[in-house]
Parts: C-alpha cells; sequence; structure tokens
C-alpha cells in the first residue's frame, strides 16, 4: 500500500459522496472475449454488450434518437480517437422519457476495444468511472452513462456531455472535500498499476458545487511502474487538468487561490510538488 499523510475523512456535501467510488456491486470482470460479435445495428437499434466473468457477458439491445454532436462551445467534439454523440436510449417497455447517454464512434475497432479494457480495470479497481459503458456489436463504438442530470452537467476542460452551455459559479462550495475525494484517485489507480492520463478526469458542475469522474477510457492505461513511480504522476496530471478546466470555465474570476490549494493539498498530504502544467516550473 501506499503511505501518504492525514487522507482526511468521508465527506458528504449537497448529495455528493465525496470519497466513495460512486459505483458499487460491479461483478469481476476478466479481458474481453477474443471474438467480438459483428452485426448490423442499423440506424436506430444498438445492440451492445459488457463483459462480467470469464466467458459471459450481457446483451442489450437499445432504440437510439435523437443523435446530435456533443459540442463544446461551437465545436464539434471530436477527438484523436473518435466522434462523441448525445443520444436517447430507449429501451423496450420502458415508460417515462427517454435517458440521454452519449455514444462514442471510434476510428477502428482496436481503439473502441482498448477503451473498454481500460474501463473495465477501472471500474475492477474501484475507480470512479462511468457507470454504463458498453461496446457495441459492431466493434467500433462505445455506448457510456454521462450523469447528466437536470442539476449537475458533465464536463471536460472546455467540452461538455451535454448541448447546453455550462457555468462554473464562484465560490466553489467545500473544495478541500473535493480535492480529498479527487486526489485519492491517483493513490487507486497507483496500486493497480493504472496511470490517468491527463484528459481523463472530467467534472460534474452544478453552479458553486464541483465533482468529478474519471470519463476518458482512452488514457486510462495500465503500467509497468511501481506505485511509487506512478503516483506523481497521477497527481501531476489531475492537478493540471483542474488547472486548465477552471483557467476555461472561470476565466472572469480569480482562481489562483483554487490552483494554490490544490498543489499545497498534493505537497501537505501526498509530499509530492507539482507544477502548474504538466513539464512545467514546480510550485
Amino acid at each position: 500500500m501506499l503511505e501518504k499523510g492525514n487522507r482526511g475523512g468521508k465527506k458528504l456535501v449537497a448529495g455528493v459522496d465525496y470519497g466513495s467510488s460512486g459505483e458499487k456491486d460491479y461483478s469481476r470482470a476478466a479481458e474481453l472475449l477474443p471474438e467480438l460479435p459483428r452485426e448490423d445495428t442499423g440506424e436506430e437499434w444498438y445492440t451492445s454488450f459488457n463483459q462480467t466473468s470469464v466467458g459471459k457477458r450481457t446483451e442489450v439491445r437499445v432504440k437510439i434518437t435523437n443523435k446530435t454532436p456533443i459540442t463544446g462551445k461551437l465545436e464539434e467534439s471530436r477527438g484523436a480517437f473518435g466522434k462523441v454523440y448525445s443520444v436517447n436510449v430507449e429501451v423496450p417497455g420502458m415508460e417515462g422519457p427517454a435517458p440521454r447517454f452519449a455514444l462514442k464512434e471510434y476510428r477502428n475497432e482496436e481503439l473502441a476495444l482498448s477503451s473498454h479494457q481500460n474501463y473495465v480495470r477501472g471500474r475492477d479497481s474501484g475507480l470512479k468511472v462511468w457507470r454504463t459503458y458498453r461496446l457495441g456489436a459492431d466493434g467500433k463504438s462505445v455506448l457510456m452513462s454521462t450523469s447528466n442530470s437536470q442539476e449537475w452537467r458533465v464536463m471536460g476542460d472546455r467540452n461538455t456531455l451535454s448541448a447546453e452551455e455550462v457555468k462554473v459559479f464562484l465560490p466553489i462550495e467545500n473544495f478541500e472535500g473535493f480535492l480529498n475525494a479527487y486526489y485519492e484517485q491517483a493513490v487507486k489507480a497507483a496500486e493497480k498499476h493504472i496511470a490517468i492520463g491527463g484528459d481523463v478526469p472530467m467534472f460534474l458542475v452544478n453552479k458553486n458545487k464541483l465533482d468529478f469522474i474519471l470519463g476518458d477510457m482512452d488514457q486510462l492505461d495500465k503500467s509497468d511502474s511501481e506505485p511509487q513511480e506512478l503516483l506523481p504522476q497521477n497527481l501531476q496530471g489531475m492537478h493540471s487538468r483542474l488547472v486548465v478546466f477552471l483557467e476555461e470555465n472561470c476565466p472572469d474570476h480569480d482562481i489562483e487561490s483554487y490552483i494554490a490549494e490544490s498543489a499545497g493539498h498534493i505537497k501537505k498530504v501526498f509530499g509530492v510538488s507539482v507544477s502548474r502544467y504538466m513539464g512545467g516550473e514546480e510550485f
């Protein structure tokens, strides 16, 4: 186990369970089956599966409607690995409004499979990842929940996982509690030899309340580094991601105290010095 100073206790703030993984009762998962089903999903129906144990998987067929590009400001959410859409998901026999999900279409099957394997590894390590992350039967897409609700919206550094513009209000409520839970993920990941890439963390915003999720599975990679070597890297990447998020979404406010508090928290709790950005000068 990694050693560190006083991590702080579990805190409950405005319905946000700081300190827990947020994902419970998962079955243990193994590597995906080597052969994936190849089915024509068509324009409206989408078949996906999720690995639950060696040789077993659950399948679901849903109807997808209102497929629209997820945008951040005025730019389409197009990354190096593929494109992301916001969709409504309808299950046969379901009552009530269709929930909104995100659908990521990868450039090829290898990228999609690697992403899903990263998700399974992170989920089974107790990391705070999406509740739903299902590989499509086409082998090239992933259907995922977004944690969006009437109150909360999910954001990267600039882009949102909703069509509406999202604003962050200062002061941030219980920022210390947020930092405790946020950087605890760096420890959990390092102990399981998982590297948290700079784009992995996403932020849930509800006015002046802030939460997070490890959302970009493309860079939640397995690492050969020892935990003591990996932890400072994870802390630096997560800190830099938070810095950019604050810079992009609170441009007219004094955010330097929050950035300094984040760096100070890492130094006090973990004994690690971080820079503002990856590869920059340390605080």
